[in-house]
C-alpha cells in the first residue's frame, strides 16, 4: 500500500497530461508492487501515442512482455497453455528474440508436459547466450523432466565451467 499511496501522491504532483516516460515509470512501479490492473491501464493509456522515444518504445514493449508473461504464468499454472500463449503471442510478434518471453514460452511446454519442445526452446536460447544462467536452469529442468539425465548433467557442468564463482551455476 505504501507504494501505491507514494505513487498516487507523484501522480498527483504531475501536470496533467502526464508525459509518457513518467507514465511508464508509473506502470513499472505498479506491476512491481503488484498492481496488474493499475499497470495495465497506464501501460493502455499509451495506446497509440506517437513521438515516444526509442528508449521509451523499448520501456513500453518491455513492460507489455512483463504483463504477458505473469499472465501467461498464472494461466499455466491453471493448465490452460493454449491461453497463455495467446496472451504472449502478441508481445512474441513485437520481440520474438526475447530470452524472457521464450522462456515464458519454454515454461508452457513444461507445463504441458513437453519437455522435450522446453527443451529446445531453451537450447535455442543457450546457442544465442551460452552465460544465460536462467535459460540453462530452464534447459536443465526440462531435461530432467524428459528424463534426459546425461542432458542435464552436460548443461549443469557447462553452466558451472561458464560461471564457476557464481552460486545459481552450482543449483
Amino acid at each position: 500500500v505504501g507504494a501505491r499511496e507514494a505513487l498516487a501522491t507523484a501522480q498527483a504532483a504531475t501536470p496533467s497530461p502526464t508525459p509518457p516516460a513518467q507514465r511508464i515509470a508509473y506502470a513499472g512501479m505498479l506491476l512491481q508492487t503488484g498492481d496488474d490492473r493499475g499497470a495495465r491501464i497506464l501501460v493502455n493509456s499509451l495506446n497509440g501515442v506517437t513521438g515516444l522515444t526509442a528508449q521509451e518504445t523499448a520501456d513500453l514493449n518491455r513492460l507489455r512482455a512483463g504483463m504477458a508473461i505473469r499472465e501467461a504464468d498464472a494461466l499455466n499454472a491453471e493448465g490452460r497453455q493454449a491461453d497463455a500463449y495467446d496472451v504472449l503471442a502478441p508481445e512474441l510478434a513485437r520481440m520474438p528474440d526475447d530470452p524472457v518471453l521464450n522462456m515464458a514460452v519454454a515454461r508452457l511446454y513444461s507445463g504441458a508436459d513437453e519437455p522435450a519442445k522446453a527443451l529446445a526452446v531453451n537450447n535455442t536460447l543457450l546457442a544465442r547466450d551460452p552465460s544465460n544462467l536462467q535459460a540453462r536452469q530452464a534447459a536443465v529442468d526440462a531435461a530432467i523432466q524428459a528424463q534426459d539425465w546425461g542432458r542435464a548433467e552436460r548443461l549443469a557442468q557447462e553452466g558451472r565451467q561458464l560461471a564457476p564463482d557464481d552460486p545459481r551455476a552450482w543449483l
